[in-house]
């Protein structure tokens, strides 16, 4: 995957979730939705609410993506992720 296909595919609630796996833990969406809501403090609850579906989702298309996968029971970030990553915050 070329730089500007990664660039076409980044978006703001894929680089939330893929931060939160790349700091480590993530099992599972309830796990990525708790991290996000931790740092999302001001969500609405109907928001709150939805965020392990809206996660789990994510956590699809990022394996989809190949920017994750599953290792030892938990999401990691693979070197394509990494690499997202750091186009993206090389965008800010």
């Amino acid at each position: 995957m070329d730089d500007a296909t990664i660039r076409r595919y980044l978006s703001e609630s894929r680089l939330i979730v893929l931060d939160i796996v790349n700091g480590g833990g993530a099992r599972d969406s309830d796990d990525v939705a708790r991290v996000w809501a931790e740092r999302r403090t001001a969500l609405t609850s109907a928001h709150a609410r939805r965020l392990p579906r809206i996660a789990g989702q994510i956590l699809w298309q990022l394996a989809s993506l190949h920017w994750i996968e599953r290792s030892d029971g938990a999401w990691v970030v693979t070197s394509l992720g990494l690499r997202a990553r750091d186009l993206a915050f090389a965008l800010v």
